[in-house]
């Protein structure tokens, strides 16, 4: 019977460890999705700026840049688009906030910021050029801000979601035996 409480308790601990060690996976992975979609905004801006790119060219331009993790979300948009009529933007904002809260990539950002991307969604097409970019160029600056932000404190959060895990971990296994 020792020894059937004694591999409960290492399974208990291990599990709660890797529990702690894929939430501080996570957060190293939403770093990678803001950089992501921060480079698929430079790409909207240039398209924009110096091409005349229409937004539904932009859209496929992006759902094929295979090593970003934002051209599965772009393709949605696109399939959306694609239903209700390529030549009518107008249903753009409603689209774009249906994917932003449907997507999986968009699950790794905070409400904040997903709130912020379904606000940058809905401009997109709305206005002349020039305020397009302007308002393109301030939403990549608040991503490199937050980037920014989230670096400076990534050791500390997987640090603490690692030592939550096995502080759990540790919990449960006190209650077992």
């Amino acid at each position: 019977m020792d020894m059937v409480k004694i591999l409960g308790v290492v399974f208990v601990l291990a599990a709660c460890s890797m529990i702690g060690v894929a939430a501080g996976e996570r957060q190293k992975e939403h770093i990678n999705v803001l950089m992501s979609l921060k480079r698929c905004l430079l790409t909207v801006k240039g398209e924009i700026a110096y091409a005349y790119t229409p937004l539904s060219e932009i859209f496929t331009i992006l759902s094929e840049m295979g090593s970003e993790c934002w051209s599965v979300f772009f393709a949605q948009v696109l399939d959306e688009l694609a239903d209700k009529s390529q030549e009518d933007m107008s249903n753009l904002s409603q689209i774009w906030e249906k994917v932003c809260r449907d997507s999986d990539v968009c699950s790794n950002m905070g409400h904040e910021e997903l709130d912020e991307l379904v606000r940058f969604g809905s401009m997109l097409g709305t206005s002349d050029r020039d305020s397009q970019i302007s308002r393109i160029e301030l939403f990549i600056d608040n991503i490199n801000d937050r980037i920014h932000y989230l670096q400076k404190h990534i050791y500390e959060k997987v640090r603490l979601c690692r030592v939550l895990g096995v502080t759990a971990g540790l919990l449960i296994t006190i209650l077992i035996v």
